[in-house]
């Protein structure tokens, strides 16, 4: 394959292909991993970037016992192709990151791989729950890729099982509400953004339902250090630390049943990048220490800056989602249950949950005279998140109007038997109130809650990268010793800033390219 371009510079590999950094990070003692009385049936997991590809990877390998996934900027399983490493590469960072997933060819080989017993059957994803992210300042993973992801959950599972939040003016990160995340619409840093919506607990309520209030005190539990290296059994193609990390919250430690949560950082987001502001301030450990739900937080490592033939090249520890970690493959198996970082992060799960006691396990809400808590969770420009405290057994109808004392029509066709739904087709800017009733007997209905829709994402294209990205790509060039944005002329830097330096442009016009951001939307 010829390209324009040297096919694996290392400004080109990641899926946050940034400057390389590293922290020095002080790591707490690593232990053996323990055993928890966990469900490992009613597992869920999470990821921003390479994360969220991994996530999406990771469902399709394990959803027998996956029960829901949240992603922030990540795409459809194997968008980067199975060819390997070489192929892959160049593929993921011109057609998944640029905005050109295609969510038909993404099923067509989640399927040959179930037919294949590569992964779990494709039906088993099918209950599931959907929580997805992208900001429309992300230049890093273009928000069509995230459409394309959008498209592809909605044809896997039930009606009203996929939320999907993209008109908030976040950039490329995980996005938290507290004072550790940066300004929302920033690309860089710690990839962790504050932008007053606390993207992990929509992630856990969407899946589990309507929780109890997240601790925003000192946590009950700790965060503890684990010997990771047992589970990929000190193979360097796993490109993966020694070290992991795992909050478990008190009431698990001492016995309690507990659920599981895996939280995959993104690339230049292990603790080998950022010391422990992914695993500490992602904002899992609140919500989990409140309702008996322990986080295993995996890590990557990096590689070294020049690539060699025939190995793993990831010098920005990203997690494996076009196939560095089987880099002489012809065809890669890095989506499947036999890839060594899908094998080993459920190993880990398994380990954490050898100790669970089915005769004890959750107890269900089972009564049938308990109020119905009803909760307009979030919205976006066309939809609504709703989450309920479900009863075991229970069925509903949620109905909805514009008018709180006008006729309420319904809004799902089939009765709902979980604790969370999302309500699509909603017009922009409106406000909407909506009530829930429980329809197999008990006839109880919730109090109406209700909320107001925003305003779709502004027509916007933005590119994030360092500079020496921008001018490799034709968006800036080089002047007398000045950085300059194509088109625009605006200045970028320094030319020996080239490659530590980062700008987010945006694409005007035709060979037009500006610094900023995009423009803001009033109601996100």
């Amino acid at each position: 394959m010829k390209l324009a371009r040297p096919l694996i510079p290392t400004i080109l590999v990641s899926a946050l292909a940034l400057p390389v950094f590293s922290v020095e990070h002080t790591s707490l003692s690593a232990l053996p991993l323990e055993a928890y009385n966990i469900d490992l049936s009613q597992t869920s997991v999470s990821g921003i970037s390479s994360g969220g590809f991994m996530t999406v990877q990771m469902h399709a390998a394990h959803a027998d016992n996956i029960v829901g996934i949240g992603v922030f900027a990540g795409g459809p399983y194997e968008c980067a192709g199975t060819s390997g490493q070489l192929s892959n590469v160049d593929t993921a960072m011109n057609t998944c990151m640029a905005g050109k997933a295609d969510a038909g060819e993404a099923i067509k080989r989640l399927k040959q791989a179930a037919a294949a017993d590569s992964i779990d059957p494709v039906e088993s994803q099918q209950s599931d729950k959907i929580w997805l992210y992208s900001g429309y300042n992300d230049g890093v993973v273009k928000q069509p890729t995230m459409d394309a992801l959008d498209n592809y959950y909605r044809k896997l599972v039930d009606e009203g099982n996929v939320y999907y939040r993209d008109n908030q003016d976040a950039g490329h990160a995980q996005i938290v509400d507290n004072s550790h995340g940066q300004e929302c619409v920033l690309n860089g840093g710690d990839f962790i953004n504050n932008c007053h919506l606390d993207g992990a607990g929509q992630i856990l309520e969407f899946i589990y339902g309507d929780l109890n209030p997240k601790n925003a005190e000192d946590l009950s539990g700790e965060i503890m250090a684990f010997d990771q290296s047992i589970y990929f059994a000190g193979n360097s193609n796993a490109v993966m630390a020694d070290t992991a990390y795992v909050y478990v919250p008190e009431a698990c430690a001492k016995g309690d049943a507990c659920r599981l949560h895996i939280a995959f950082h993104g690339c230049l987001q292990n603790a080998e990048s950022i010391g422990d502001n992914f695993y500490r301030y992602a904002g899992y450990n609140e919500w989990a220490d409140t309702n008996n739900v322990v986080v295993l937080y995996p890590q990557t490592t990096q590689t070294g800056q020049i690539y060699i033939p025939d190995t793993p090249f990831n010098p920005k520890g990203c997690w494996d989602w076009w196939g560095f970690t089987d880099p002489g493959a012809l065809n890669a198996n890095y989506a499947t249950r036999s890839s060594i970082q899908i094998k080993a992060v459920w190993a880990m799960a398994t380990q954490l949950a050898s100790g669970f006691n089915q005769a004890a396990g959750r107890s269900e809400n089972t009564t049938t005279t308990t109020p119905l808590t009803l909760d307009a969770a979030d919205a976006s420009d066309n939809a609504v998140s709703l989450v309920w405290n479900a009863q075991s057994g229970g069925e509903y109808q949620i109905t909805v109007s514009e008018d709180p004392a006008g006729e309420f029509t319904p809004v799902n066709k089939e009765p709902i038997k979980t604790s969370s739904y999302s309500v699509t087709g909603l017009q922009p800017s409106t406000s909407y109130y909506f009530k829930l009733a429980r329809i197999d007997g008990s006839k109880t209905e919730s109090d109406v809650v209700s909320i107001a829709t925003g305003n779709p994402a502004p027509e916007c294209d933005p590119w994030y990268g360092t500079l020496t990205q921008h001018i490799l790509a034709g968006r800036a060039y080089l002047a007398w010793g000045t950085i300059l944005a194509t088109g625009s002329n605006d200045y970028l830097g320094l030319a020996f800033q080239a490659n530590t330096a980062d700008a987010t442009l945006l694409k005007t016009a035709a060979l037009t390219y500006e610094k900023g951001n995009c423009p803001e939307n009033t109601k996100n």
